[in-house]
């Protein structure tokens, strides 16, 4: 029987696939919907399985907009920040402000704060907002969606990330003012704070948990309650998935652990966000080959693969029988991750005994496999950081301070302080747990349980059908 109703997908960056694709969000739509696909990576990432139950595979391709359309968007992002004017919106502005370095970028600086101060109230940055979308579709490039989508009928056009895709945001505004209905995933619990203002006209927004909602009520007021939509998020699923779980001692032989000795995992940051990372890993990496421990613990490096200082690679020189690194499985072109990643991650949270981490979404990870979380709140040692780059906004952000404060994670505020909690943790490493249990069901509303893929599917199909 012919599917009535198509859904048209952006995968709008390179980790929608693993939300999206392997979590097997497509296979379960394509039951009831047809499935467009119009993405920023090859179809060669998509599993052969899932490739069959995709109608059409189209790439996303950027356009060059109007230099008036860019200039108004620029204005709003910054009147966002100013009208926001949280403890991160603010770390924004400093940023910026140093990064203008030569007269003539100081005094567009200034013009754009001017403009973006006067702009930042809510009611003008409304309207501001829809004057950028009518200009968007005024002055519109050529392009070859409108022929497509007129060609295609979808019912639902869905943006998998929000953020981070430009290459998606054009075709929505098109989608939009064609009167096809939108929507969209809140990529991340951070975005809304961290990140721009939301630019594209969209009908639904889907978001992780009910904080998220009412956060986006509270930015973005003129959005329908109803219509914001609480999901959960696929990437924490495979966690609870036992297909993605490896034989302790098989893992460990895999990558050469040993495993009568537990091992501590530390996640790297980007490079551009947390400065000089390598030399607080230095120190440890000291700490760790002189620890009076047995059995000695090794320290497990896992750097991040988007942005990665010279420095840190140089570290890898370092690496001996306790210091060992493994890298994440990516592909670097298209930044997107690949299904092996997720057993190698899963597997890593399963089997380390607690991690370390600046202040990431992978606190989130470590407790949901009831593990250990120690932040770091200091700058790196030998270091001098301008305000603006010091370590310690990223416990302050207004994303991550709840977490910061809850006592779930265990905050070092110096390079001996963190020697300290990592001597705690070895000692007793469930120590944490019973704040965390408090943390994951606070904010995750009962939604962290293996699920998300399947009520995320659901919904899409709820609203195609509607």
């Amino acid at each position: 029987m012919k599917k009535k109703h198509k859904i048209i997908l952006f995968l709008s960056r390179g980790e929608t696939i693993r939300n999206f694709v392997y979590s097997g969000i497509i296979d379960l739509i394509q039951i009831d919907l047809e499935v467009i696909i119009y993405s920023v990576v090859k179809e060669d990432f998509i599993p052969k399985k899932t490739r069959k139950n995709i109608n059409q595979y189209h790439i996303l391709e950027p356009y060059n907009e109007k230099k008036i359309v860019l200039l108004i968007r620029k204005i709003i992002h910054w009147a966002h920040f100013r009208e926001q004017w949280t403890y991160t919106a603010q770390n924004h502005w400093e940023m910026h402000d140093f990064r203008a370095k030569s007269l003539s970028a100081k005094l567009k600086r200034k013009i754009i704060k001017f403009f973006a101060w006067i702009a930042s109230y809510k009611t003008i940055l409304y309207y501001l907002t829809l004057f950028e979308n009518y200009i968007t579709w005024i002055f519109r490039p050529k392009n070859i969606y409108e022929e497509e989508f007129l060609k295609i009928k979808p019912s639902f056009v869905f943006n998998c990330s929000h953020i981070h895709g430009k290459e998606a945001e054009f075709p929505i505004y098109i989608a939009k003012n064609l009167g096809f209905k939108t929507g969209t995933f809140i990529f991340s619990w951070d975005n809304l704070t961290t990140r721009s203002r939301i630019f594209p006209p969209y009908d639904y927004y889907f978001v992780w948990h009910n904080k998220m909602k009412k956060q986006l009520s509270r930015i973005y007021p003129r959005i329908i309650k109803k219509n914001i939509l609480v999901t959960g998020t696929p990437q924490f699923d495979f966690h609870f998935n036992n297909k993605f779980f490896i034989d302790k001692n098989q893992f460990f032989k895999n990558y050469n652990l040993d495993p009568q000795r537990p091992f501590i995992l530390y996640t790297t940051g980007i490079a551009g966000h947390f400065p000089e990372e390598h030399k607080t890993l230095v120190k440890i990496i000291d700490f760790i080959n002189n620890i009076k421990s047995n059995p000695r613990p090794v320290l497990l490096i896992r750097p991040y693969i988007k942005d990665t200082s010279a420095a840190m690679n140089e570290l890898r020189n370092k690496s001996n029988e306790n210091i060992k690194f493994i890298d994440m499985l990516w592909d670097k072109d298209s930044l997107t991750p690949l299904k092996e990643d997720l057993v190698l991650f899963c597997n890593l949270l399963r089997y380390c005994s607690f991690g370390i981490n600046a202040a990431s979404t992978v606190s989130f990870d470590l407790m949901i496999f009831n593990k250990g979380v120690i932040n770091i709140n200091f700058d790196p040692p030998n270091s001098s950081l301008p305000k603006h780059l010091k370590w310690e906004r990223h416990i302050k952000f207004d994303h991550y301070k709840p977490i910061a404060n809850s006592g779930a994670v265990l905050l070092s505020q110096s390079i001996d302080d963190l020697f300290d909690k990592i001597l705690k943790l070895l000692d007793d490493p469930e120590m944490l747990l019973k704040a965390q249990t408090k943390v994951l069901d606070s904010f995750f509303d009962k939604k962290l349980d293996g699920n998300s893929a399947k009520r995320l599917a659901n919904t899409l199909s709820s609203c195609t059908l509607k």
